[in-house]
């Protein structure tokens, strides 16, 4: 996988010109400069999504593997529901981009986005999407962080930590 399209990381305001469809982007994202990318709407109709060409291949070929293990109708389907949205455009060297207009419905007339790199992908979110996600994702956070924490943080979890220190206070 090329390393140009893992740098896409941070979170952002921004607004879009909703006659236009063009977005600012932060020049924290240089890999996105004068480059061709595929965006598209997530299935779940939560966000839009901005890919580099090479990590929607990437995307592409997952979804076709996944597919060919379906029958012809969930195959078409998931093809349809993943890939069917996405439209090409072009981020230009001042860092905007031209969402598309099927891709800016989404938006339901809000021009305040929130912008989220989030590795091989940025995620642009309609502000109120991205506020409810939010407290959604809190309240997640709080009932499994125990379940995943010790592995990306490589530490035992906080009863066993506990248990191995002693009583705090």
């Amino acid at each position: 996988m090329p390393a140009d399209h893992h740098d896409l990381f941070g979170i952002y305001e921004g607004r879009v010109d909703l006659n236009t469809g063009r977005l600012a982007l932060s020049s924290d994202f240089e890999s996105l400069k004068v480059k061709q990318v595929r965006v598209g709407i997530e299935p779940r109709r939560r966000y839009l999504q901005l890919r580099l060409l090479d990590s929607f291949e990437e995307f592409q070929n997952r979804i076709r593997r996944k597919a060919d293990t379906l029958g012809p109708e969930d195959a078409l389907f998931l093809r349809t529901l993943y890939l069917g949205s996405f439209g090409l455009t072009q981020v230009d060297s001042s860092y905007r981009v031209v969402l598309p207009k099927k891709a800016r419905e989404l938006l339901q007339g809000s021009p305040e986005v929130v912008i989220v790199g989030v590795g091989d992908e940025l995620q642009i979110w309609p502000l109120a999407s991205w506020e409810r996600n939010q407290e959604e994702a809190q309240k997640r956070l709080q009932e499994t962080y125990e379940q995943y924490a010790t592995e990306i943080y490589r530490c035992a979890p906080a009863a066993e930590a506990q248990a191995m220190s002693g009583p705090v206070g």
